[in-house]
């Protein structure tokens, strides 16, 4: 538990100290509550946003002095016609234990600004043709990161236990959807495209609701490996027999896993990417997973970014 002490404005305009009660995942959920509502905001005051986020956050706090711990659900107040471009991928634990912490990802694959800076939006296609360290730029200069591999795990996996996703509505039934990847396009697509072909669906559904487009197919992505990576992302040593990278609900190139190499595999100094692209088939997927030599540019790699 974390006692954590916010300012709450009264109605006279008194500042009053308060102390909320909250576990650690509570007020990290809070934490990206605040800076999704910044987002969602058309027109912010930020005097009133205070006033209601920790008035809200402190109800809560109450109720758990009276009840066990469980997750915080905070469904946000503030309207707008359009959703924030980032999404939250909630806490995830992957398949050998460790926990890849909540984060915000693009909706969409990065695409490139009338100024030449890294955007995230539905209605421009992806920036491509880009080389690995590039995008690593093009993101920082944005004020975002690139990708890393286990938070693109945490993704996949994320998804892959959604009924939604599954052509068969339910988890292992069927396939996993795939994107755009059965050559029906002839480039990467904006996120407005929807292709007339239902086993080409783009968005997956995550467990908190949210969703995200092009997890797999319409193109790559470039990955920051912090798996078996140096300290610049690129592949440094071999693939591990347990490498967390290589595991999947299912096998390589079923049920719209997508492809990935085998254990020992040595892509020492290229740079991964992942999802596969328009023209991937059977390879494009969630769990696909393949390299390109960082300065390659390619019309099929683009990059996803985080914050």
């Amino acid at each position: 538990m974390s006692w954590i002490p916010a300012p709450l404005v009264q109605p006279d305009g008194d500042m009053v100290p308060v102390t909320a009660y909250l576990t650690p995942a509570q007020a990290s959920r809070l934490e990206l509550l605040l800076a999704k509502q910044r987002d969602q905001a058309q027109a912010f005051d930020e005097h009133a946003f205070i006033d209601t986020v920790f008035s809200r956050g402190l109800a809560v706090a109450e109720q758990e002095q009276h009840a066990p711990p469980s997750p915080l659900h905070l469904e946000p107040t503030m309207q707008t016609s359009a959703p924030t471009p980032f999404a939250i991928v909630p806490d995830t634990t992957l398949p050998d234990g460790s926990i890849v912490p909540a984060f915000q990802v693009g909706r969409y694959l990065c695409s490139r600004s009338a100024d030449g800076r890294a955007q995230v939006t539905a209605d421009a296609a992806p920036w491509v043709e880009i080389n690995y360290r590039d995008a690593v730029q093009a993101c920082r200069d944005a004020s975002f990161a690139l990708i890393t591999e286990r938070q693109a795990l945490a993704l996949a996996w994320n998804v892959a236990q959604q009924p939604e996703n599954w052509t068969g509505g339910a988890v292992g039934a069927g396939a996993l959807h795939q994107g755009l990847h059965k050559w029906s396009v002839n480039s990467a697509q904006p996120g407005t495209y929807e292709s007339p072909d239902p086993d080409e669906r783009r968005w997956f559904v995550l467990s908190n609701g949210e969703r995200v487009f092009d997890v797999a197919g319409n193109a790559f992505t470039w990955i920051h490996d912090d798996v078996q990576g140096d300290a610049d992302g690129l592949i440094a040593r071999p693939f591990a027999t347990d490498s967390i990278s290589l595991q999947a609900p299912f096998p390589s190139m079923e049920k719209g896993m997508g492809w990935r190499p085998e254990p020992g595999g040595d892509w020492s100094g290229d740079a991964l990417i992942r999802g596969g692209c328009w023209r991937s088939g059977r390879c494009a997927g969630a769990f696909g997973l393949n390299y390109h030599w960082p300065s390659d540019e390619w019309g099929s790699v683009g990059f996803r970014c985080t914050r």
